[in-house]
């Protein structure tokens, strides 16, 4: 496997940057944290707006992709949900960061599709008004 994670990352890269050219104008997109070295495994973009959220998520799901634990998975994720562990003061203090995830829309970088998919993908997303 170590062998495949230099092309691996190449590719992930390849795919995650067609997404960020053509989104980055409309949509708000995660910035990878100061130093880090990113995978670029996952590209991650915000919409606060739910029906145009919706429909975003619509498209993905018609383009035969899926989202990455944002937002189907926020509920087994995000501390905000955890009141059997967490005080309430706890759950409170989460509050923001589970609005945060709610707008959040993650589309995994899969080396089984094609660049032609994820730009695509990225048509159909900037179609939604």
């Amino acid at each position: 496997q170590l062998k495949k994670l230099k092309n691996i990352l190449k590719n992930n890269k390849e795919r995650y940057d067609h997404l960020y050219q053509k989104l980055k104008s409309k949509f708000e997109v995660r910035k990878s944290p100061k130093d880090s070295v990113p995978n670029y495994d996952t590209f991650i973009f915000f919409e606060k707006n739910k029906k145009k959220r919706k429909n975003i998520l619509k498209k993905i799901k018609k383009n035969k992709f899926g989202t990455k634990n944002l937002p189907d998975a926020v509920e087994w994720h995000c501390s905000a949900y955890w009141g059997h562990a967490l005080s309430k003061r706890q759950i409170k203090n989460s509050l923001k960061t589970k609005n945060l995830l709610f707008s959040a829309i993650a589309i995994p970088m899969n080396l089984k599709r094609t660049i032609k998919d994820y730009k695509k993908l990225a048509q159909d997303i900037l179609s939604i008004n």
